[in-house]
């Protein structure tokens, strides 16, 4: 019996409609973050083309996409210590 192929996927969330109230609910979480001084970041990168093919690494510009996924990116890098991983 063969194990089913796992795609692992380094999105937080993905087809969400390219609308202009979902890019300015993004836009405040990441302001929001940066007031509770979080070292993650949401990154859009957008998806899904209109009309044509992709671009480089699979993005579209804004203006021509459908949909657009969520990334998390760090701000600063973390620092090993002896009980775990912890930020500068």
């Amino acid at each position: 019996m063969s194990r089913p192929k796992v795609v692992q996927r380094e999105h937080l969330i993905r087809n969400i409609p390219n609308w202009w109230i979902m890019r300015r609910l993004v836009f405040w979480l990441n302001k929001k973050m940066k007031q509770s001084d979080s070292i993650y970041r949401l990154k859009i990168r957008y998806r899904k083309p209109k009309d044509g093919d992709y671009g480089w690494g699979g993005s579209v510009k804004r203006s021509n996409a459908n949909a657009f996924s969520i990334y998390i990116r760090l701000t600063r890098p973390y620092e090993r210590s002896r009980y775990g991983l912890y930020t500068k």
